[in-house]
């Protein structure tokens, strides 16, 4: 899937520089219509966020679309309310193409909706937003993810032993995919048994009691797999207190959870080419503000799997992913 994902990216880049006639040498492409392109994060408390801004302004400069402006912009904290405002304030100063990395799909929708009504190209990110016709799209391959999880849990129980499955939140549709694509996969390892399920509703302190509460119960159990990495985010007053025996197999190994492989209380994190979903969001917005023809297809990126020994490798792809220099552009293989 993730050479897919580049070959796509690739060739959308081929596309958009042969479209305006240039290489990556000669002048920078000519914008067709006044306005810009906004590239629009959750927030700038998301840990995400540095990794896709990034990511699209060193392809914005490595490609030298000087004369298609952007702007990179974030509310200060993550909301659903500030974001909308934010896209709204973009558009009133002249956005025409909107890259938008989605806070809360149903709590954007008519908001994109109305802005594709005026002309507005919109590219979606990290998470999908159901509207007809669909946004493109670039973010996770959910089934991946799930798979992955499976895959990981079956590695660190050696192929047998218990397991607890937390929902990250049951009415997020990310996590629905995740948990499918999880239980489906964990028909082929049958000497796992999942002996719970917990819903943790979005909360990591929800999360670690359910841990700490089942394993006093059964100090046994073999390991906890989590759709996201809510048991493993750190609280801002102090240190995350879960079992020394606890091992977790969650998805997401930002900077706020690397304490877990480094403690091994995470057991192995799902990690996903982050960059890769910004670089092609920003071409296909592109692409489509210069009037080529519509890509058909969204992007799903790869997925790896970091263990705590691969910490101090994935540590450094970190590094490139949120540099500013278009000399780190390239990136470790995962």
């Amino acid at each position: 899937m993730q050479v897919i994902g580049q070959a796509i990216t690739a060739a959308l880049l081929l596309n958009l520089l042969v479209a305006c006639g240039c290489r990556r040498d000669e002048a920078p492409l000519t914008y067709r219509e006044a306005g810009f392109v906004a590239f629009v994060g959750v927030g700038e408390d998301d840990p995400v966020w540095p990794v896709l801004r990034a990511s699209a302004t060193r392809l914005h400069v490595e490609l030298g679309l000087s004369k298609v402006p952007l702007r990179t912009a974030a509310p200060p904290t993550s909301s659903v309310n500030a974001q909308r405002n934010l896209i709204r304030k973009l558009h009133d100063e002249g956005m025409n193409a909107l890259c938008v990395q989605v806070s809360d799909p149903k709590g954007l929708v008519s908001t994109l909706d109305a802005l594709a009504a005026q002309g507005v190209q919109i590219v979606t990110m990290m998470n999908p937003v159901r509207s007809t016709p669909p946004f493109i799209h670039a973010g996770p391959d959910d089934a991946a993810v799930g798979e992955a999880l499976a895959d990981a849990l079956y590695d660190v129980l050696d192929g047998r032993g218990t397991a607890v499955l937390l929902h990250a939140d049951s009415g997020s549709e990310a996590s629905a995919r995740r948990h499918v694509a999880l239980v489906e996969r964990l028909k082929s390892y049958p000497s796992i048994a999942v002996l719970f399920e917990r819903d943790c509703q979005g909360s990591p302190d929800r999360a670690r009691d359910t841990i700490a509460e089942l394993m006093q119960r059964y100090p046994r159990l073999g390991a906890w797999v989590a759709t996201d990495n809510c048991p493993l985010r750190k609280h801002a007053d102090g240190p995350v207190s879960l079992p020394k025996s606890c091992r977790v197999v969650a998805v997401d190994p930002v900077p706020g959870t690397w304490w877990a492989l480094e403690d091994g209380v995470a057991a192995a994190m799902i990690a996903v080419d982050y960059g890769a979903i910004a670089e092609h969001a920003l071409t296909t917005c592109i692409t489509l503000t210069l009037g080529e023809a519509r890509i058909p297809t969204s992007f799903s990126a790869g997925v790896r799997i970091v263990k705590p020994a691969e910490l101090d490798a994935f540590k450094t792809q970190w590094r490139r992913w949120t540099s500013d220099s278009a000399a780190d552009l390239e990136m470790s293989s995962p």
